[in-house]
């Protein structure tokens, strides 16, 4: 299922729900598409460079990826072995897309859930979520193009933030999670 959406030339969901609800049967399919996942990290930077079916490959990875983080069929550890600073053209891509697909579906459980997975005080964790943080800071929020958000009351009364659009939800979003990950470092 995973090579078969890699090869779509748009993404079909269809794959990404099979592979969540696979992984949700049997731990082995979650492991298997773990290793699916690294060996397309692998290859990003090469199909970057083919050109635009390449990128609709980038894309359709990054998708997989937010929607198995948003489902609970992996979590961000998958990104454990990876030095997410020493990324190609292809694997920003690819990262960024799946960061930016997370963060605008996401909600805060989900945000809060994934990071308290990734807190452990190992020197793997520390160092996956110093790649968060880097690559947080210094590929999704300044890409994302704010317009004025507006200002609404929450069921506190409180005055709230409402993003205007996606790439504020994103930014917020990251925003968010960032804090979230600062926090697992703080304590450990």
């Amino acid at each position: 299922a995973f090579h078969c959406c890699v090869q779509e030339k748009g993404y079909n969901p269809f794959y990404a729900l099979l592979l969540c609800q696979l992984c949700t049967i049997d731990k082995n399919h979650q492991f298997t598409l773990r290793l699916c996942m690294w060996d397309a990290l692998k290859e990003v930077d090469a199909w970057v460079e083919a050109g635009s079916v390449g990128k609709s490959k980038v894309g359709n990875v990054a998708s997989i990826m937010a929607h198995a983080w948003l489902h609970g069929a992996l979590s961000l550890s998958l990104l454990k072995p990876i030095d997410i600073e020493q990324l190609g053209d292809g694997g920003r891509l690819c990262l960024e897309l799946a960061m930016r697909g997370l963060l605008q579906k996401a909600s805060v459980e989900t945000l809060a859930s994934l990071g308290t997975k990734v807190s452990s005080n190992d020197r793997e964790m520390k160092e996956l979520r110093a790649g968060l943080v880097w690559f947080l800071n210094k590929h999704v929020i300044p890409n994302c193009k704010s317009s004025a958000g507006k200002r609404a009351k929450d069921v506190d009364g409180e005055a709230a933030f409402q993003p205007a659009n996606k790439q504020d939800r994103i930014a917020t979003q990251a925003r968010l999670f960032l804090e979230m990950l600062k926090k697992c470092n703080a304590s450990h």
